[in-house]
């Protein structure tokens, strides 16, 4: 049985709380890491990467997101490297809660431009959207960072809930196959 919902069909709140529910998840990852564990650079396997950069860059995503609800224009591609939010977990977690209280203000129904480097050479692309689409693109994008966390966490022997980092898909599949067994 499909149980798709029109666009039109969902309440602006419904819409958004998927987003808010998926920050207040990883909040809650980070929250509960040492924060050496969050800054360390975890070698070439995870491209010298760090979580605090993944969350970082997955916050700038979704903060793109609340700025172009003001400006009209989404600019993904803007992203501040090396702030505080990549190296201390308590910076990260204040740009959660600030986060977390703008996505209510989101209305999905209002047109935008989507604004993206498409080459290394910086050329840049100016698309026509809407918020909706964009909040789908940032719930999924967050997900996506939920589930690399996931494997980078336990990579280092630190324990995340079972769940944590699968998509609502991937959720629903489990669920029914294992109704199944």
């Amino acid at each position: 049985m499909n149980s798709s919902l029109k666009f039109e069909d969902i309440e602006c709140s419904q819409f958004t709380n998927s987003l808010a529910s998926v920050l207040r998840d990883l909040r809650t990852f980070v929250a509960e890491l040492p924060a050496n564990v969050y800054s360390a650079r975890l070698g070439p396997l995870f491209a010298d990467a760090s979580i605090g950069a993944h969350i970082r860059h997955t916050l700038d995503h979704v903060r793109a997101l609340v700025t172009g609800a003001h400006t009209g224009t989404i600019e993904y591609d803007h992203r501040d490297r090396g702030t505080a939010i990549e190296l201390e977990p308590a910076a990260a977690l204040a740009e959660f809660d600030a986060l977390v209280d703008c996505i209510d203000s989101l209305r999905p129904n209002t047109p935008c431009r989507v604004s993206l480097m498409a080459t290394s050479q910086g050329t840049c692309l100016e698309l026509s959207s809407n918020m909706a689409r964009e909040i789908a693109f940032a719930l999924s994008h967050t997900i996506h960072h939920a589930a690399i966390l996931r494997i980078m966490a336990c990579s280092r022997g630190i324990s995340v809930p079972k769940t944590f980092g699968y998509a609502p898909a991937t959720l629903n599949h489990i669920e029914r196959t294992s109704c199944q067994s």
